[in-house]
């Protein structure tokens, strides 16, 4: 958990699967990761996943920034959400700069 602007921020996983953004993967798996606050709200998001070949893709997924957890999608809790330490989210943000 890290502080923004004086609010904590929470940082989260949720496995998916389905088609990439970028098409190349369908039917595959990924993650999207999420920087949120404590009412819920998404602040950043990224979809993760390997395609087929071993390529690491990572991409933003700004359709999900701005959105409650709760009150726009709709869920009464985190339970589909993993946890996950600043470091991992932190590691994300550094391979989607290379």
């Amino acid at each position: 958990m890290q502080e923004t602007n004086n609010k904590k921020c929470h940082y989260r996983k949720e496995l998916w699967d389905g088609q990439s953004r970028d098409g190349k993967l369908i039917d595959g798996e990924g993650f999207h990761y999420f920087k949120m606050n404590d009412e819920g709200q998404i602040l950043e998001a990224f979809e993760f996943y390997e395609s087929l070949d071993g390529e690491n893709v990572v991409s933003p997924v700004p359709e999900f920034e701005n959105v409650n957890w709760f009150k726009d999608l709709g869920y009464e809790d985190l339970e589909v959400l993993e946890d996950i330490e600043f470091a991992e989210y932190n590691r994300l943000i550094q391979f989607k700069s290379s």
